[in-house]
């Protein structure tokens, strides 16, 4: 049986994992099935730790803050399968050998091991707060968005943008007062972790690039993070503790679902005036 600090070490791990999906500083290898497996994902030497981590404490967000941020792709490149096949596809720890035999994958390989990462994600106990479930067809995502909404709401992800320097130009927009948000995982296809954390919202920004481009990206807070492990990557990089709003950015292959009434678009009371768009 597993005591208070393996759970402790099991959520640590999982939110690193799922920070990992959000935040690049990659290389990648690709196996002969178009697979992509993802090593060295954030690397503090080469330049500001909390830019490319993309996290950031609610004040720090301001029309002119300058940041070095990656909004591409992180995910693999594969897309959902449909409902009846997906189901037929095993999906659970005990029966990895079949998942690997079937999309003929070694096991003891990266990609073996990258499997069961994901397979251990979704079964891992939800933490305090949070819904969550791995859906493994697009019919089984919108069923899930339904259950926590009670009806099918919108759905966003970050326009994508190289990593480059990019200037905050308007104060954070609310989007919606709760946020089902759901990460790729590297995987043969296409195959999300979604959850919702309870006093979790949603945001969009528009950015400018160092090289002109403009984008709209999608950031989160998490109001209540007292329950959270006080060793989460978010604390150490931000110096914060638990009970403090963590914000940060997601990448453009992520999906934020929010209920489908407006909320008004509210910019976040304690920052300044947004800025024109010149």
């Amino acid at each position: 049986m597993k005591n208070k600090n393996d759970d402790a070490k099991d959520d640590l791990s999982k939110e690193h994992y799922i920070i990992s999906l959000d935040n690049k500083e990659s290389k990648n290898s690709f196996s002969e099935d178009g697979m992509v497996i993802m090593n060295n994902w954030m690397d503090a030497a080469k330049g500001d730790f909390s830019d490319v981590a993309g996290f950031y404490l609610p004040g720090d967000l301001y029309p002119g803050r300058r940041m070095k941020m990656d909004f591409r792709n992180v995910g693999s490149k594969v897309g959902f399968l449909p409902r009846q096949t997906a189901q037929s596809i095993p999906f659970s720890s005990d029966n990895i050998p079949k998942i690997l035999d079937l999309f003929s994958i070694k096991a003891g390989s990266e990609e073996a091991k990258t499997i069961a990462d994901v397979i251990d994600l979704c079964e891992v106990p939800k933490m305090e707060g949070e819904e969550k479930f791995c859906p493994q067809s697009l019919e089984s995502m919108i069923d899930f968005a339904v259950t926590r909404f009670g009806q099918i709401g919108r759905v966003l992800s970050s326009q994508p943008g190289k990593k480059q320097e990019y200037i905050v130009l308007k104060a954070p927009q609310r989007i919606g007062d709760r946020a089902l948000v759901c990460h790729k995982n590297v995987y043969p296809y296409a195959l999300y972790y979604c959850h919702e954390m309870k006093g979790t919202k949603a945001y969009t920004v528009p950015l400018l690039g160092a090289d002109g481009t403009r984008i709209k990206v999608v950031t989160i807070c998490h109001e209540e993070t007292s329950a959270w492990n006080p060793k989460e990557l978010a604390f150490q990089i931000l110096k914060a503790k638990p009970g403090m709003t963590i914000c940060h950015f997601l990448a453009s292959d992520t999906l934020v679902w929010v209920p489908p009434k407006d909320p008004g678009h509210e910019f976040v009371p304690h920052l300044s005036k947004p800025v024109m768009d010149q």
